[in-house]
């Protein structure tokens, strides 16, 4: 569907309202940028393969050493998304694939530093849980590219744009060494089984921004 609405001329904003309302999503979703953004999977047999062809058609099974994001340093900011991001007082890094989908928006440099210069409370949930993923490659990824996968690893990879990062209470053992990356450490239930799990994660993240 997206790729209809894209070759039909819509930009990714116009796509990703037309899709959200179709869902009946009533949050605001705001695209990174409406530049044209790759994300390329460079594999141990010299292949490089776009982000569906790793995620679809390969199933994530090729072994990555490096990712790239195409274009991105001359990507321009979606304003909406700055605009939202100026008048937020919390910026909250929900526990995705910090190299497949939050990555690619953290390294673009102009938002980069936008999250930098933030002047509320920054917040991120690990997705690994156990040192494992909750869902998807992450920590496949992760080992490939010579890393533990921890929720620590991750808290390394946010260190400088998070000010307090959300592990689970399995991994406790993290939490002073988390602490000495210069964030705060918080000790949730985040695995997320049911609406109600949702829910309570979700309140508990913004009682501790209250704090």
């Amino acid at each position: 569907m997206s790729s209809d609405l894209l070759n039909s001329g819509n930009n990714l904003s116009s796509a990703t309202d037309i899709i959200s309302k179709s869902f009946q999503v009533n949050s605001k979703i705001f695209p990174m940028t409406n530049s044209d953004v790759k994300t390329i999977l460079i594999t141990k047999k010299g292949e490089f393969l776009s982000f569906q062809e790793y995620f679809v058609k390969y199933k994530c099974e090729p072994k990555i050493i490096e990712i790239l994001y195409n274009n991105i340093d001359n990507a321009i900011p979606n304003a909406d998304f700055i605009q939202a991001l100026d008048q937020s007082t919390v910026l909250i890094i929900c526990p995705s694939n910090p190299y497949l989908s939050i990555g690619p928006i953290i390294n673009m440099p102009k938002i980069k530093t936008l999250i930098k210069t933030f002047q509320g409370n920054r917040i991120a949930v690990s997705p690994i849980v156990g040192d494992k993923a909750v869902k998807g490659p992450a920590a496949k990824i992760i080992e490939e590219l010579g890393e533990y996968p921890s929720c620590y690893t991750v808290a390394k990879y946010y260190k400088g744009i998070c000010d307090i990062f959300v592990i689970d209470e399995i991994d406790y053992k993290y939490e002073s060494s988390i602490n000495d990356l210069g964030m705060k450490t918080i000790i949730l239930p985040t695995v997320m089984n049911s609406f109600k799990d949702k829910t309570s994660l979700a309140k508990n993240i913004l009682s501790a921004v209250k704090q």
